[in-house]
């Protein structure tokens, strides 16, 4: 885990790595509510917004495989979910259930 903090530092201001932070230990709270992954609820809680700093060209570059809709890809609040689904399966070995929660998580599935 600290390999993915480090990562996720590295990349968002202290502001944004604190918001992450808090949404990782409220997912890991739902999750055992709800009898979930608490590891995946975290993880993907911690994942979420790792695009969310980037430059529009690196996150349209990171999502260009993919078919998305016109009006995300032209929105950094939208498409930093996909792009950091990406990054973060380009980096860590994450499941398609944390791929799937960081990349919908700006629009809903």
């Amino acid at each position: 885990m600290h390999e993915i903090e480090s990562f996720i530092k590295e990349r968002l201001s202290a502001k944004r790595f604190e918001h992450s932070e808090g949404v990782a230990r409220c997912a890991e709270n739902l999750a055992d509510r709800y009898k979930a992954d608490r590891h995946s609820a975290y993880l993907a809680g911690l994942l979420h917004d790792c695009a969310k700093e980037l430059p529009l060209e690196e996150m349209t570059a990171l999502t260009s495989h993919l078919e998305l809709d016109e009006d995300v890809k032209k929105s950094k609040n939208l498409l930093h979910g996909p792009a950091g689904a990406v990054l973060a399966k380009k980096h860590f070995d994450i499941t398609d259930e944390v791929f799937d929660a960081c990349f919908y998580h700006t629009f809903g599935k």
